[in-house]
């Protein structure tokens, strides 16, 4: 006997993050079953509006999804978006799931948008120039001419005026070289 397709859906609100043609944007679910899940996706800076979303349907149907509530990872695709009282809503159908995926999700490299802009940081009432390697949601990668007074643990203001990004975030790792430093900052706040 078959049931009815609501049978099988629950209501469920959450917030998730989704990796889609190379943008990391946030979204709300709205209902979630065992072959996908429902969800209203914000803006970003290149996907905008639902057409730009259906003309990268033409490039890749694929995606990665993160349910903050659920601590579930998952590769995705799109089967559906439309446009609701202004709202981009999207259905993704689940191809690889993994669940209790926090640090997973976190550690995945991809995730991290790979943009080289101007920066500057304050160590130490100390202004020092930096070009950012990548950024993420929780922070971001620095390469500086050799600093030798950087140490991990520091606490460091940077700015991005480029993409106006203002925040106070604390060393996490830092590989030295002769010529350069490279180093991880997480965020502490982001102004």
């Amino acid at each position: 006997m078959q049931q009815n397709r609501k049978d099988y859906r629950k209501k469920f609100t959450s917030t998730g993050v989704i990796y889609l043609a190379g943008e990391l944007l946030d979204f709300v679910s709205y209902d979630v079953s065992v072959t996908g899940i429902q969800s209203e996706l914000s803006p970003g800076e290149f996907i905008t509006s639902v057409a730009d979303v259906r003309n990268l349907l033409d490039e890749t149907e694929l995606a990665e999804v993160f349910v903050r509530d659920l601590g579930l990872s998952a590769q995705t695709k799109v089967a559906w978006v439309l446009e609701d009282e202004e709202k981009m809503l999207l259905g993704l159908e689940f191809i690889d799931v993994r669940h209790n995926a926090t640090k997973l999700w976190l550690r995945r490299c991809f995730y991290r948008k790979v943009v080289q802009l101007q920066a500057s940081f304050l160590l130490n009432e100390q202004e020092f120039n930096a070009q950012t390697v990548d950024i993420s949601t929780d922070g971001m990668r620095l390469k500086v001419d050799a600093v030798e007074q950087l140490k991990i643990g520091d606490v460091i203001k940077i700015i991005v005026q480029e993409k106006n990004i203002k925040a106070v975030g604390v060393v996490i790792w830092l590989n030295s070289k002769s010529e350069t430093t490279e180093f991880g900052v997480r965020y502490i706040n982001v102004i």
